[in-house]
């Protein structure tokens, strides 16, 4: 059932920016992070290793399909509360996990958790600012979850001496409980947003949305290209660079770190355009893939801090030019359809890297995969911003209604 009153703009972006720490800091991120402990006390190979991170992805890409068709009915709101309870269950699950098997059921449902809560969040955020600053507001929602992920280095960090499985669990069962915090916030008061009755999400939808092709298929190719890059950095620094745990905990950080500025890349995209600060971003990861196979510094903290910069402002500023193309009821089918594309090529990276990685012997293939794909990304994020130049798109105000602001390309 939808929910009832009123919740205060303030509330929204306050609500979106914990919900997402929770579900995709916590839910999707920690797993890298405590990758090597993981599998020197229950995985037995990169391909498991891969395999159980596509199925977080998978779980993803299923929830996203569940909220592209009945997302709808419900409300953005109780989608971010059932997302954050999901995810506060499956960190628990992943906390006590004794075999592969309970690990597995924990990622599925902090996979789906995180979809249910992505693809709400932005668009509560949006919803509360006005049309000029909702990269700004999209951007706050991201940098929550590089915030999140920096918490979440330093607590690796300091649980790092445990023995056994210790490590791990601590740090997984932390977080359930600020997950748990979490839902009591966003259940302390009740309210319907704009946007609660929103349609079902078909490609008609998305379709209405200018430069809709270019758009999705410049996020399908960040999708594979980060997950990628993100899934193997701390197994990669240690098994081919040979650094230590520390130095490789420390780097993941820094990515982190540097998420933290999307309310950056967002608001430069509210100066200078979405689709051209896109095509920035995906260029840029592809250099960084790249540079961070020199495997010496101060080349990887480097190549991990613009990593980490410039992949947090893609969803950023693909979120912020759907809703300045559409009222904010019809968001949501948009971003959701749109999140479909870029689930399937998601669930595509761990286990593909797992795979090269068994095969080859090292992540070199893996990284440069990586880097090839992004680029591609920015190719076509540019083909689109050319296409797009002779009318460009603006954005509407929360009626709909299309409002004519100064500038380039939105």
């Amino acid at each position: 059932m939808p929910d009832r009153g009123i919740m205060t703009p303030r509330r929204l972006i306050v609500v979106s920016i914990a919900s997402a720490t929770v579900a995709i800091a916590f839910g999707r991120f920690t797993y890298p992070l405590v990758l090597p402990a993981l599998k020197r006390d229950l995985l037995a190979s990169y391909t498991v290793v891969g395999l159980l991170g596509s199925l977080s992805f998978a779980a993803y890409l299923g929830a996203s399909l569940f909220v592209t068709i009945k997302g709808h009915k419900l409300g953005p709101v109780t989608l971010v509360r059932r997302g954050v309870a999901g995810s506060a269950l499956g960190l628990l699950i992943l906390a006590s996990a004794g075999s592969v098997w309970w690990l597995a059921v924990g990622m599925l449902l902090t996979g789906a958790s995180g979809a249910l809560v992505w693809i709400s969040a932005p668009g509560l955020a949006a919803s509360a600012v006005a049309a000029d600053r909702r990269g700004w507001a999209i951007g706050l929602v991201a940098t929550g979850i590089g915030l999140g992920v920096v918490v979440t280095g330093q607590l690796a960090a300091v649980t790092r001496g445990m023995d056994g499985s210790a490590s791990w669990r601590v740090v997984w069962a932390i977080q359930a409980m600020l997950a748990a915090a979490c839902l009591i916030f966003t259940l302390a008061r009740r309210g319907e947003t704009v946007g609660s009755g929103a349609r079902a999400a078909t490609l008609a939808t998305l379709r209405k949305v200018r430069g809709w092709a270019g758009i999705t298929l410049a996020y399908a190719a960040y999708g594979l290209s980060y997950s990628l890059f993100v899934s193997y950095l701390v197994a990669m620094l240690e098994a081919d660079a040979e650094y230590d745990t520390s130095h490789s905990s420390q780097s993941f950080a820094v990515l982190g770190l540097f998420t933290a500025g999307a309310a950056v890349i967002g608001k430069l995209s509210d100066r200078f355009g979405r689709i051209l600060v896109l095509s920035a971003c995906l260029g840029t990861m592809a250099v960084a893939a790249l540079a961070v196979l020199s495997h010496t510094e101060p080349w990887t903290t480097v190549s991990s801090a613009t990593f980490g910069f410039t992949m947090s402002g893609v969803p950023v500023v693909v979120a912020a030019h759907i809703a300045d193309n559409l009222p904010p009821e019809e968001f949501g089918a948009a971003f959701g359809a749109a999140t479909l594309a870029f689930g399937v090529t998601q669930l595509t990276g761990p286990q593909l890297g797992g795979l090269i990685a068994d095969h080859t012997g090292s992540f070199t293939l893996v990284y440069m995969l990586s880097s090839a794909i992004a680029l591609a990304g920015a190719a076509t994020a540019t083909a689109s911003n050319l296409a797009l130049r002779p009318t460009r798109s603006r954005p509407v105000d929360t009626s709909g209604a299309p409002r004519r602001r100064g500038g380039g390309e939105r």
